[in-house]
């Protein structure tokens, strides 16, 4: 995850102070005191979803590492349902999770949620994604990622273009 453009959260020594300072008024400190929890409990959900995106991201990749390697042909069915369960959370947190979030992979920038597919009984069995469940697998792809398919759009070209419009 890329955080150097995200500012640190932390809570004000200043209204520390006044917690502790025995001048400060009972309403001012049940206030601040109030405050700071509130502020704590965002501090620790922003870690947890971060965690969560981490965790989640970790499992796409060990699962699609054929996919990051060799491109669409090895992609693989990836139910939201599994990952859940592996990383031991609700699949509406691993949706959430994913949901607007862009991965940069040596395919090109990916949205996380292309990932999650049902498979298919195909001919190549029940390991195809049921939208790769044919010869015509990456136009088919291209064309949901891309809009028309072009034989000379490379799959980073058309994740950049589709990433930065």
């Amino acid at each position: 995850m890329n955080e150097e453009d995200l500012p640190s959260l932390r809570l004000s020594s200043r209204y520390r102070r006044m917690l502790t300072a025995q001048n400060t008024d009972k309403e001012v400190k049940d206030y601040v005191k109030e405050r700071f929890r509130s502020a704590m409990q965002l501090m620790r959900n922003i870690a947890q979803r971060k965690s969560t995106i981490l965790r989640t991201c970790e499992v796409i990749v060990r699962r699609q590492r054929d996919f990051l390697d060799r491109g669409v042909e090895a992609l693989r069915p990836m139910m939201i349902k599994e990952v859940a369960e592996e990383i031991g959370v609700h699949p509406s947190t691993v949706s959430r999770a994913v949901a607007n979030k862009y991965a940069h992979t040596p395919q090109g920038v990916i949205e996380l949620r292309f990932f999650f597919s049902e498979g298919s009984n195909g001919p190549e069995g029940a390991d195809t994604p049921s939208s790769c469940s044919s010869a015509r697998c990456v136009s088919s792809l291209k064309k949901k990622m891309c809009g028309t398919p072009s034989p000379t759009t490379s799959w980073p070209q058309c994740y950049r273009r589709r990433a930065f419009n």
